[in-house]
């Protein structure tokens, strides 16, 4: 059964790993917590706290996204919160209170601190700091934050969003969809809206993947991606790794250890 949290525009929702019993859902302009005692449970919705004073509810726009992250001592109690301001700029929030409460985030990029990014935020995503130590006793933190804004523009934080590293992987386009490797948190890859114009036959620039963090960027969409806004990309958790791609021509699939050299029309029965 489902239960309607708000109305109006919206943006993101996202469950808290593991536990399950907290949710985040930005709609209408506010941020909506839910929560419960057993994940058998119905959520009791209410409207998280961003920022205190220097919140005005009219300063962004109504669509944002939301990513949960694991804190320091193993517990998944901070959440960030992305959105377009009214200027047209990219806003940060941070909790560490299990999104009872945000503050405004304000990152140091290019050596200034900055109230908020240079363009909208349309995706948010975040990741451990140590893929490969996630079955240990004690995990480490995701600490690991990954932006994508709607001018084209890819943000790496590697410290919870107090720095980020600006970087142009691709195409002017908006990034409309962002993944992290769960077995690998230095493979990223980044997908664009719109439409390129290249020639048939070549690769679109919608898909582009990082093995190093974002030092270096390939366009992995081969001659198979037609030039199409892509709207998600999902990391495998199998060996070989696989990349899921969902777009108007339906899902595609890559499998490694050389992702983007063949991609596959996967899912009977799916649009």
């Amino acid at each position: 059964s489902w239960t309607k949290v708000g109305g109006g525009d919206g943006g993101e929702g996202a469950l808290q790993p593991e536990t399950g019993l907290s949710a985040l859902h930005f709609t209408n302009e506010k941020v909506k917590l839910g929560t419960r005692t057993n994940r058998a449970d119905p959520f009791t919705w209410g409207e998280a706290q961003l920022g205190g004073a220097d919140f005005v509810n009219d300063d962004f726009r109504f669509s944002g996204t939301v990513a949960w992250a694991r804190d320091a001592s193993g517990n998944w109690d901070e959440a960030y919160v992305g959105f377009e301001t009214g200027a047209d700029r990219g806003r940060l929030y941070k909790s560490t209170d299990g999104g009872s409460s945000f503050a405004h985030l304000r990152p140091t990029v290019g050596g200034r601190t900055v109230d908020d990014l240079e363009a909208e935020i349309t995706v948010l995503r975040t990741a451990s700091s140590d893929a490969s130590s996630e079955g240990d006793a004690a995990p480490p933190a995701w600490s690991h934050v990954w932006v994508g804004l709607i001018n084209g523009k890819v943000g790496r934080s590697t410290d919870g969003g107090s720095t980020f590293t600006l970087m142009s992987p691709g195409p002017p386009l908006p990034v409309t969809a962002l993944a992290v490797d769960p077995t690998d948190s230095n493979r990223v890859a980044v997908g664009y809206a719109g439409f390129t114009g290249l020639v048939a036959g070549t690769r679109t620039a919608h898909v582009w993947l990082t093995t190093d963090g974002g030092a270096t960027w390939n366009d992995v969409g081969g001659e198979d991606v037609p030039d199409l806004p892509v709207y998600s990309l999902v990391f495998s958790r199998t060996n070989p790794v696989a990349l899921f791609l969902g777009n108007d021509a339906g899902v595609l699939v890559t499998t490694g250890p050389d992702l983007g050299a063949e991609w596959r029309r996967v899912g009977l029965g799916m649009p």
